[in-house]
């Protein structure tokens, strides 16, 4: 019954995590079009970080736990499905065509990042130095979205702006709040679970 226990307990905080997720995707990115930030904008920052809030919550509190392994198979594991398996089926299912300029500086950032994982972790460990290091790699990456969102866009300005009715104010500060805490305790269900079944 106990094993029973941890399967649903694991399965639960899969859900909060994913529908957490959605949530707080939604209305921080509300929030970010009521405060007047660009579109463009939006999608280079807003989204682009919190659609990988789940795997950062997972992967922090499996650090303070002290499951460094799960913490670092999460985080390069996650990286893997988004581009091995997330991508690839939406290739197979959906094909397009892809400038091979729009990627090409966002793919040498991961087989860079890649690179230096592998190099900074030879003797089991990554220190503060390197994780900086690798972080300035994500800071590049995020300079690069942004640059390359205001070019797409051709200095076109957006007008529209979601309805900032008390009604909708509410009910947006209420699914940020409700979807960062599904993502916080689905992932902690999943690392005390996860690392249970494991």
């Amino acid at each position: 019954m106990a094993n029973v226990l941890i399967f649903i307990l694991f399965g639960v905080g899969l859900v909060l995590i994913v529908k957490g997720g959605d949530i707080f995707v939604d209305s921080a990115t509300w929030m970010a079009e009521v405060s007047g930030i660009p579109k463009f904008l939006i999608g280079a920052t807003v989204v682009s970080i919190a659609t990988t809030l789940p795997e950062l919550m997972v992967s922090f509190l499996a650090a303070l736990d002290g499951k460094t392994d799960m913490a670092v198979g999460n985080a390069v594991g996650s990286a893997t499905v988004n581009v091995g398996l997330i991508f690839a089926i939406s290739m197979i299912f959906i094909p397009a065509a892809i400038s091979r300029k729009s990627v090409a500086f966002k793919s040498i950032l991961m087989c860079a990042d890649i690179l230096l994982i592998w190099l900074f972790t030879r003797n089991g460990s990554l220190a503060v130095t390197g994780a900086i290091v690798i972080l300035i790699t994500f800071a590049v990456f995020i300079v690069e979205n942004v640059i390359n969102a205001k070019r797409s866009v051709s200095g076109a300005r957006d007008s529209e702006k979601p309805s900032t009715t008390k009604r909708d104010v509410a009910i947006n500060i209420a699914k940020f709040v409700f979807g960062a805490a599904g993502i916080a305790g689905g992932a902690h269900l999943l690392v005390d679970n996860g690392s249970k079944i494991a």
